[in-house]
């Protein structure tokens, strides 16, 4: 895989992980107060708010990122990158 390949790779894998996450950004940023607090409400959602939680969208974000550094740190043997 050439270099620019491999980078053009990277940069859209950790794009798609920035659109997985942002819901959950969203709803961290949409709730007053304690930050810290907020991040276990929209992670794991709460009933009091009715909010299912954003739990899979942190997971699909984070399989983004490992694949981006999977991708940008990974060399395969005998191919010159």
């Amino acid at each position: 895989m050439t270099r620019p390949v491999r980078w053009t790779l990277v940069v859209l894998l950790l794009w798609g992980g920035y659109w997985a996450l942002l819901p959950w950004l969203d709803c961290v940023r949409s709730l007053p107060s304690n930050p810290f607090g907020m991040v276990g409400i929209c992670t794991f959602g709460i009933a009091v708010f009715s909010s299912p939680g954003q739990w899979g969208n942190v997971v699909v974000a984070a399989i983004y990122i490992v694949a981006a550094a999977w991708v940008a740190f990974w060399r395969r043997s005998g191919i010159p990158t």
